[in-house]
């Protein structure tokens, strides 16, 4: 038999695999290797002992020789997937170690099913079990990996307060990697309040082991520039950090620590050297932007820090995005800079709006009105995440609307189109806020007038309740193109001659009864009107009877009244009475009176009406302007 490899070797035979352990979403807070690490030491292996003679005691039953023999069987084959039946006698012989009392073939079990590694089964739970069974049999490393899964949710839900438990339980007894996680949780307050102080003892005690002393001098280095009980301590910080080369985070910091000079005099040189050594994250990148743009410690470059900036703004640094914007803004392009600046400021920087307003200031207004339309399109349609909008303020100082809205305002007053079409459907109906179709008509009417077309509906609608003097040209215009709504508008308003316009009957039933056949509601019940009564155009009830089922079958539920009215039978009047009865409070006592009179037979026809009805027409209208399903049982 093969004897055993040197202790090295063997060592990251054990270990490789268990370096993928870590999950992707929640990285261990000393990265993303908690136990390869931890299991190095359980590796003590007799290498002077060969294959048989291990073997030997191993079936003997010497506990140790199961772990060695287990050990061995699963990292046998490094460059190819181990044989299943290799595979499964090393997952066999370090669970019999496991079960005679040494916990490392627990620990080194669970390790190979959370890894899955080179074709071993991945079962997380499965990992789970066997590292209880390790702490069950006092082994720090087994209750420290059991609260590293317990934390990430891996084979369980994830659960802070039982990591914290298990964490402690194997702090105690000394293991590095509990201390750190458990240092960790204290720090972020995780399962347990927020306790920095307990969180700098833990690292301290971490910084100890070889192992851990890297990655526990960087975050203990973090705590102290941040603070500690509320107090910082930058000299001790860079104390820890400094030496960690190759450490981004830490560089970083110490980065940071230098350029803000707050503690410490400032020192723009080595603020660069720290950024340069950490230019993958975008902390860094904004750092080196801004000396850059004051050519500190680096050449001037407004370019390189444009560029730095966008870097670091696209990876969602929202300072780094009010920079880039401070940056197009003084150099080419003002309508860029202003959108950066304007998105930054709806994301909460409060550098970026006195920067934004600076440069509005200085703009033409072709290109304020096309950047600030952009702007409130944007911000309408995708609102910035998990920041509150900065609100418009009206002139009483009260909120009027959102972020968007302050922008698009800006816009149409510049001329935007566009914008003056946003302000019309906003004033018009925006849930949470309250319409003025006052406002709506204004901007609607300033938008068609300008070109936009698309004005044309929200124009329409937002006339059908205000004078309509100051836009009869452009509604006469709608009209005479089709528009049905702007035709029922006319219609109504010269029908009443009390929307800045004189009684004009037979106008108002030319443009009604269009507005009718165009299928306005409004439109129809107007014509319909003035066909029943027969003032100043010829009484023509059957061109009545038309209107009002127009109107009807559009949402105006007090036109079944008049349609029961001009019924031909008493059974036709009853299933229209029957079918407003619903939404109409007179279509409910004419039903309610009527019915009493009806035989049988004329029941069953007004069914039969009714039916009709809602064959054709799929419902009966309601106060909301929609058929609705028929409630009334007739």
């Amino acid at each position: 038999m093969p004897k055993f490899r040197s202790e090295l070797l063997h060592i990251i035979l054990v270990a490789m695999p268990l370096l993928a352990l870590a999950s992707p979403a929640v990285a261990a807070p000393f990265g993303d290797r908690p136990f390869g690490l931890v299991i190095s030491d359980l590796a003590n292996l007799d290498f002077n002992a060969g294959y048989d003679a291990v073997q030997a005691k191993a079936l003997a039953g010497d506990a140790s020789a199961m772990y060695r023999l287990g050990c061995y069987h699963c990292s046998s084959a490094l460059s190819t997937a181990t044989p299943p039946a290799v595979q499964a006698d090393g997952l066999a012989w370090l669970r019999k170690a496991g079960q005679a009392g040494d916990g490392r073939g627990f620990i080194t079990l669970g390790s190979y099913y959370a890894c899955g590694w080179q074709g071993y089964p991945h079962d997380d739970q499965a990992a789970l079990a066997a590292f209880k069974a390790a702490a069950s049999l006092k082994y720090p490393a087994g209750s420290a990996l059991a609260g590293y899964m317990a934390e990430h949710g891996q084979g369980m839900t994830a659960d802070p307060a039982l990591a914290l438990a298990w964490y402690q339980e194997a702090a105690e007894r000394g293991n590095a990697l509990a201390m750190g996680c458990l240092a960790a949780m204290f720090e972020d307050g995780r399962g347990t309040a927020p306790d920095p102080a307990k969180a700098a003892k833990l690292y301290e005690q971490a910084l100890q082991d070889p192992r851990w002393g890297t990655e526990a001098a960087s975050r203990l280095g973090m705590l102290y520039a941040r603070g500690i009980g509320g107090k910082r301590d930058v000299v001790k910080a860079l104390a820890l950090l400094e030496p960690l080369r190759g450490n981004r985070e830490a560089a970083l910091q110490a980065g940071l620590i230098y350029d803000r000079g707050e503690g410490i005099p400032r020192d723009a040189v080595r603020a660069a050297s720290f950024y340069y050594e950490s230019m993958d994250l975008p902390l860094a990148k904004l750092g080196l932007a801004r000396l850059y743009a004051k050519g500190e410690a680096v050449e001037h470059s407004p370019k390189e820090a444009l560029r730095l900036a966008k870097e670091a703004a696209d990876a969602g640094l929202v300072e780094a995005q009010a920079l880039a914007g401070e940056l197009l803004g003084g150099a080419t392009d003002a309508v860029k800079g202003f959108q950066m600046l304007a998105y930054a400021q709806a994301r909460g920087d409060r550098s970026a709006g006195p920067l934004r307003l600076a440069l509005q200031q200085r703009m033409p207004a072709e290109q304020l009105a096309v950047a600030a339309s952009e702007v409130a399109e944007t911000l309408e349609m995708h609102p910035p995440e998990g920041v509150k909008e900065t609100p418009a303020y009206g002139p009483d100082g009260k909120v009027e609307r959102p972020a968007w809205f302050g922008y698009a305002l800006l816009a149409a007053q510049a001329g935007n189109s566009k914008a003056m079409l946003r302000l019309a459907r906003a004033y018009n109906y925006m849930p949470g806020y309250p319409s003025d179709m006052a406002q709506a008509g204004k901007w609607s009417l300033l938008a068609y007038r300008s070109g936009n077309k698309e004005a044309a509906d929200t124009l329409a609608l937002a006339y059908q309740a205000r004078p309509i003097a100051d836009a009869l040209p452009e509604l006469t215009a709608l009209a005479e193109g089709g528009n049905a709504r702007a035709q029922g508008i006319l219609g109504y308003a010269f029908c009443h001659g009390n929307m800045g316009v004189e009684l004009n009957r037979p106008t108002a039933f030319r443009w009604s009864y269009m507005a009718a056949k165009g299928g306005d509601g409004t439109g129809a019940l107007t014509a319909a009107s003035l066909a029943l009564n027969g003032k100043d155009v010829p009484k023509d009830p059957a061109r009545a009877r038309e209107c009002y089922e127009i109107a009807a079958t559009h949402g105006v539920s007090h036109a079944m009244y008049f349609l029961g009215q001009l019924a031909e039978t008493p059974a036709d009047a009853y299933a229209y009475f029957a079918m407003g009865a619903d939404s109409d409070q007179m279509c409910l006592k004419a039903a309610t009176d009527l019915r009493p009179k009806l035989d049988p037979a004329q029941l069953v026809q007004s069914r039969a009406r009714v039916a009709g009805f809602l064959a054709k027409y799929g419902g009966v209208p309601s106060p909301s302007g929609k058929m609705v399903p028929m409630k009334v049982q007739i």
